[in-house]
Parts: structure tokens; sequence; C-alpha cells
């Protein structure tokens, strides 16, 4: 099975209870973790937010902030049960200079209707001022998968999404 035959079967049926559902075999490093994650994330999106269809992240900028990160925290107990987390942290477009594309830069298979973007923050220097921010790059390991950010774009706004495992906090 493929993550995307994965996530359809995990996000159609009933979530389960935390680190019930263990599909990952081996120890992975945290640039593929990112990139499943970042793969089930999507599809659960389309699955659960979009009830299946095309993903339109336009049509949420007609609605409420709040109700923006209330739609996509629907998927925190799926993947729970997979033994992740993840937070979501709207941006004003406006605040924000991202060179979006429509295909991931470690899976161009598919191209989404969207436009998203995936980066690497090295903040090992402890600063948040001088965080050194550079587009992810599969063959740079990142130390943690707290380093690893998805943004997608809305049009007004940007998701900021970051991942974690299940028993971290950001």
């Amino acid at each position: 099975m493929d993550i995307f035959e994965i996530a359809q079967e995990i996000f159609t049926t009933d979530f389960k209870t935390p680190q019930s559902i263990q599909f990952f075999i081996d120890t992975v490093d945290n640039n593929i973790l990112f990139e499943i994650l970042t793969l089930f994330l999507l599809e659960g999106i389309k699955i659960k937010v979009f009830n299946n269809q095309d993903v339109d992240f336009t049509e949420l900028d007609d609605i409420d902030k709040d109700k923006i990160i209330e739609s996509i925290y629907v998927l925190k107990p799926y993947f729970y049960s997979i033994g992740f987390n993840f937070n979501v942290k709207l941006i004003d477009c406006d605040k924000i200079n991202l060179k979006f594309e429509k295909k991931l830069s470690f899976y161009s298979i598919k191209e989404y209707k969207y436009d998203l973007c995936t980066i690497y923050k090295d903040k090992t220097n402890n600063s948040e001022n001088n965080n050194v921010m550079v587009y992810y790059n599969p063959f740079i390991q990142a130390p943690d998968l707290k380093y690893l950010y998805l943004y997608l774009n809305t049009e007004r706004y940007v998701l900021e999404i970051t991942f974690m495992h299940y028993f971290q906090n950001l």
C-alpha cells in the first residue's frame, strides 16, 4: 500500500485510539517522515475537509480564521491514531513572502490544484529572529521534525503547518 491508499483507508473510517495504528515499519529519518506526513495531511484534507472533492483552499478565504483552523483540526484524531500531531498557524498573505508551486519538491509525480511550499528552518542558534530559512531539500537532513514546515496558500492566508510526534509539544 502506498501513502494515498493508507490515507484513504484511515480517513474514510472512524478514527482509532492514539498510537494504535503503526504503519512505519523501519525507523525513518526526519525528512522522509516529513514527506510522508505532508502527503498524509494533504490527502486527509481532501477526504475530510473537502469531502473527497478537488481541494480549493480559496473556499476557505470566505470563512472566519478560527473556522479555517478548526476545519483542518478535524484531522488531529486521525494523526493521533498514527502517533503524530500537527499544528496550524494562519498568517496573512501580505506578511509572508514565499515562492509557491503546485508540486512538492520531494514528490513531483502529483500536481496539486493549489499553491504549496515546504521550508526548512534552521533554529540551531536558538534565536527566533536569526532563523535561517531555506526551501526544503530532501538531501539536507533536518535534525528534528520541528524544523520542517508545510505552507499552503489560500490567497488571503497562508497556513503554516508543523508536525510532531504525538507525545511532543511545540
